[in-house]
């Protein structure tokens, strides 16, 4: 299994619909295409990688197209809630597992986690450390 680690600042928890609301930052780059995504739609995050496993910022944004994700790594499907041109940040909401979803209420709204992220097609899951 591919798995790697990223970060995001906690927003909110969406408990019912086992919802995580985080926010990450993405590269300068990214400000020249960004406004093509709006709240509710379904993005690719892919991240900057300094070392095998381990990210760093957003390096890109795409139109969610899960059944080619799979064959790269880094990779996450999300939802757009919003994009913070000025900080260079997009908050975004991933599913998040039952199990998962215990240990993440044990964190407070501002708090960056550690998310171990697994990306083998057609499932993706998310284990917050």
């Amino acid at each position: 299994m591919r798995s790697y680690v990223w970060s995001g600042e906690l927003v909110g928890i969406n408990q019912d619909a086992r919802l995580a609301i985080l926010k990450a930052e993405f590269r300068e780059h990214v400000l020249r295409y960004i406004d093509q995504f709006k709240p509710g739609d379904r993005v690719i995050l892919t991240r900057a990688t300094g070392r095998e496993g381990e990210t760093d910022d957003i390096i890109y944004v795409g139109q969610c197209d899960t059944s080619s994700t799979g064959n790269y790594r880094y990779v996450l499907p999300v939802e757009v809630v919003a994009v913070d041109k000025t900080d260079r940040t997009i908050t975004f909401k991933i599913p998040v597992p039952p199990k998962a979803l215990r240990t993440l209420k044990s964190f407070q709204t501002g708090d960056r986690v550690k998310v171990v992220g697994e990306n083998e097609s057609p499932k993706y899951s998310n284990t917050f450390l």
